[in-house]
């Protein structure tokens, strides 16, 4: 520049030494107060190839601070303004001789801190990729008395906290002199995300976090991980190990599988199924819903199902039939076999080994002793008692109770208008006949 108002101008040194011909940057610079030094140090960025310069300086006119971008040693492009207000240029009673500004840059996003001309607090503004400044400015050191500034954007150690940052020296009122110098910084961001856990609040704009060992996902992102992954949302999560599915989608797991909802899955150690699926295992299969389990152990049905077979225990819930060959319990309208006990509830006919019982309108004898309850004809070797209009014939004892007949060899009893017979005893629960 010249001593005092003299343009800008710019050229490049090429990496075959050769020197381009100067281009005027901007001519209305300066200041009539002894400036010696209108522009800020320049910045410098890599935009995807394309190397961007950006310099800084005051208006003659305005006393604004303005910026001037050259990519790859082209023409100038058209200044934009950058403060807000009018900015100190070589205050008056100092040494300053220069634009009370600086220029830091954090890749393409380019920070610029300047002392206002009028109290000569220190403000802040920014531009991304040279896309304009924005506004208003930030009035970031408020009673400072700056006559020069300069700084740079670095990252503390991550003993000192990780942050990124600009840092700054100032000189806060010295007139020139010593002893006044200060320093303050502006953290641009927090430290990085750790290489262990990631941890993510809400459902900001942030890049979602995957680690090596755990991650953590709370909002609308997506976050996968080698060992757990957990999921809150709407995502899909897979793992080698571990897999928690909230929502509607279906995970599957060589361990084991959680499913809750209306999916299907298959495991190899248990399986569990909430909803109207189906699901088979080698140990035990659990159905809630419709469907129907097989297992070579137990069996539990639960609704509707269309029957069960065990080698063990059979058990029947609806209108079905079981046998067993221990025991077998039947609750509808079937029939059940079994070599030691019998059951049957309905009208139906059992014969067993050892006991009968019927309960409900069929016919029983016994070895031991019959019973008859109704309008039968009993006949005994014993005693015989008449009861009704009926004759009865016996060595012993004879009860008639109706107008049947019937002949034992010891007693009988007879509940209907059946005959019973048995070696011992019959008994008659109905209007059937059982001989055993």
């Amino acid at each position: 520049t010249g001593s005092l108002l003299g343009p800008i101008y710019h050229k490049s040194l090429s990496s075959a030494d050769s020197l381009s011909s100067r281009q005027t940057v901007d001519s209305d610079t300066g200041n009539g107060n002894g400036v010696r030094a209108s522009i800020v140090p320049p910045v410098y960025w890599d935009d995807g190839g394309s190397e961007k310069i950006m310099v800084a300086f005051t208006d003659s006119g305005d006393d604004l601070l303005y910026s001037v971008v050259v990519t790859d040693d082209g023409a100038p492009e058209a200044r934009k303004v950058i403060s807000d207000n009018t900015v100190a240029v070589s205050p008056a009673g100092t040494g300053s001789k220069q634009t009370v500004a600086n220029l830091a840059n954090d890749s393409s996003v380019v920070y610029a801190h300047y002392a206002n001309r009028a109290d000569l607090d220190i403000y802040r503004d920014k531009a991304s990729n040279d896309g304009g400044w924005g506004g208003p400015d930030v009035e970031e050191i408020d009673g400072a008395t700056c006559h020069w500034i300069r700084g740079n954007v670095f990252t503390h150690s991550s003993g000192n906290g990780g942050s990124t940052v600009v840092g700054y020296t100032y000189d806060n009122g010295s007139a020139g002199k010593t002893g006044y110098i200060f320093y303050n910084e502006f953290v641009i961001r927090a430290p990085a995300l750790d290489s262990q856990a990631a941890y993510l609040s809400g459902a900001s704009a942030g890049t979602p976090a995957s680690d090596s060992s755990t991650a953590y996902l709370v909002g609308q992102s997506v976050g996968s991980d080698n060992k757990a992954a957990y999921i809150g949302g709407e995502s899909i999560s897979s793992i080698s190990q571990s897999a928690f599915m909230s929502g509607e989608a279906a995970t599957i797991s060589s361990q084991s599988t959680y499913l809750a909802g209306q999916s299907t899955m298959t495991d190899n150690r248990s399986a569990y199924m909430a909803g109207v699926a189906a699901s088979a295992s080698g140990q035990s299969a659990y159905l809630a819903g419709e469907a129907g389990a097989l297992d070579s152990a137990s069996v539990y049905m639960a609704v509707i199902a269309a029957g069960v077979v065990s080698g063990r225990a059979a058990y029947m819930s609806g209108e079905n039939t079981a046998s067993g060959s221990q025991p077998s319990y039947l609750a509808g309208t079937s029939v059940a076999t079994s070599s030691k006990s019998l059951y049957i509830n309905a009208e139906a006919g059992a014969t067993d080994s050892m006991s009968v019982y019927m309960t409900g309108i069929a016919t029983l004898a016994s070895q031991k002793s019959a019973y008859a309850s109704g309008e039968a004809l009993a006949q005994s070797n014993v005693p015989a008692y008449l009861k009704g209009q009926s004759s009865t014939s016996n060595s012993q004892a004879l009860y008639l109770r109706g107008q049947s007949s019937s002949s034992n060899t010891m007693p009988a009893y007879m509940a209907a208008k059946d005959t019973a017979s048995g070696n011992i005893a019959g008994y008659m629960f109905g209007v059937a006949i059982a001989i055993g």
